[in-house]
């Protein structure tokens, strides 16, 4: 369906059709504690089948709409849609529809924004919400509110960082089973033949009981494996790894989750589910392991819709300015600049990225030496191959841009690493960039001088005399 061409208030009924989708066919095992955790809806789908429900960005808890209420209203949809019957609207094609009339969500609350959003959407019935920070774990407050009264017709709570219940076994997910032989026992006869929905169906009901701890882990890898080789990703299965993921205690832990994370990826493309399940591993993951998931959900090395994936690096980037990800320490802006910075090969994708983080961020950047030799190392892996004069136009200005405002005193390896820089570039564009070239190295000039004066204390940084002689610079005494 084009957006564009929706009318303000009426909704045809074939886009209906498209706009709401129910829940998956099928006894997913989250299925009891979904109907437990939103008994609310519950009530309201058996009171009323043909109830239209819309999730909205939930607020933190003094009511701001954030990067992190986002993925708290994308987590809540996933969750809510396992309800059977239920008949709820995409978030996207919601996202697609507000921005196309220029709504904000915070105007939505009140009771004239409701009404306007019934009216566009044919909802009947707005699931928002707030939460808040509980030591390691995250607690959702949510609520029903009828879009024409303002009734609240129910309300929920849910935690994340807790395993949903699932099964009595997947309870025990962190209790490490004395064998996993007779799983994979089990397991065996329906992993053989996965030619119809059917005979995949009834290997993830066996799937779904075996737990997904470090002792099983090679159980799990065989499933992933087998589904990617034939390209099947199962709704309920992946909602398994999911909670497992994100339930996962240790931050220094990596082996379960990269190996779900390479079956998200083994299809080349990150979707909004796989995409929530790494934001919110990332809430109990290190630096080291946020910054793993944070090259798998950018989907390193492929392809990329441009706009979804610079909108992906802004709610990185604000989730990380909120102190969002990460512990035990919080993961900080500069360090999740540093992480996107160094995802991806040369290509494109990974040129617009860094450009865009370049042009956005950088300039709010501490110029302390780490942030600077990471922007200047994966600018120039970028520059290296880059064929595209005006994208190495505007690499070579912002970093010339960013590097006049820092000081280079006590800085002379970065110095040398500028040095080697500015030389490279000529080597490989010199001929085509002389002019952009110039610029770059008149404006960078105190840092050229600066290391003239530190020769005696590192004798490669005579190399800078080169640089100077070649763009016809003289220091000052």
């Amino acid at each position: 369906m084009n957006i564009r061409k929706l009318l303000p208030y009426l909704v045809p009924p074939l886009s209906m059709l498209i706009l709401f989708s129910g829940c998956a066919s099928g006894d997913f095992s989250a299925g009891a504690s979904a109907e437990s955790t939103f008994r609310g809806a519950h009530t309201i789908i058996q009171a009323s089948p043909e109830t239209r429900f819309a999730v909205l960005d939930f607020t933190d808890s003094a009511g701001a709409f954030t990067a992190y209420g986002k993925v708290i209203g994308d987590e809540t949809f996933y969750r809510v849609s396992a309800l059977k019957g239920i008949r709820l609207m995409e978030r996207r094609r919601l996202d697609a529809i507000l921005e196309e009339h220029r709504l904000e969500q915070s105007a939505l609350v009140s009771a004239g924004g409701r009404e306007r959003l019934g009216g566009l959407l044919g909802v009947d019935v707005l699931i928002v919400g707030s939460y808040v920070y509980d030591g390691d774990r995250v607690k959702v407050n949510g609520r029903y509110t009828d879009v024409r009264s303002g009734e609240i017709k129910g309300t929920f709570v849910y935690y994340l960082g807790e395993k949903m219940k699932v099964s009595s076994v997947a309870l025990r997910t962190e209790d490490e089973p004395g064998t996993c032989e007779p799983y994979e026992k089990r397991l065996e006869p329906y992993m053989r033949d996965l030619r119809t929905p059917a005979s995949v169906e009834k290997a993830v009901d066996i799937a779904i009981t075996i737990p997904y701890t470090m002792k099983c882990r090679h159980v799990h890898r065989g499933v992933m494996g087998t589904f990617a080789r034939g390209g099947l990703y199962p709704d309920r299965y992946i909602r398994f790894l999911h909670d497992t993921v994100v339930a996962i205690p240790d931050p220094e832990e990596m082996e379960r989750k990269s190996s779900v994370f390479y079956y998200y990826r083994s299809d080349e493309k990150i979707d909004e589910r796989e995409w929530n399940t790494g934001i919110l591993a990332m809430k109990n993951a290190n630096a080291r392991v946020t910054g793993a998931i944070v090259s798998f959900i950018l989907n390193r090395g492929h392809p990329q819709d441009e706009r979804l994936l610079l909108k992906r690096i802004d709610i990185l980037m604000e989730l990380a300015a909120a102190g969002a990800l990460g512990r035990p320490v919080p993961v900080s802006r500069d360090q999740m600049f540093q992480r996107i910075m160094s995802v991806g090969p040369p290509g494109e994708t990974t040129r617009s990225m860094r450009l865009y983080l370049l042009e956005k961020y950088a300039p709010a950047l501490a110029r302390d030496k780490k942030n600077l030799s990471y922007l200047l190392s994966y600018s120039e892996k970028s520059l290296i191959s880059e064929t595209d004069r005006p994208s190495r136009t505007r690499f070579y200005r912002n970093i010339a841009g960013i590097f006049s405002t820092a000081d280079p005193e006590g800085k002379n390896d970065l110095c040398l690493q500028l040095i080697g820089f500015t030389a490279e570039m000529h080597n490989r564009h010199g001929k085509d960039d002389d002019a952009e070239l110039r610029e770059f190295a008149v404006t960078l000039s105190p840092w050229y001088c600066h290391a003239m004066t530190q020769v005696r204390s590192d004798y490669r940084l005579k190399s800078a005399a080169g640089v100077l002689q070649k763009y016809g610079i003289r220091c000052g005494r």
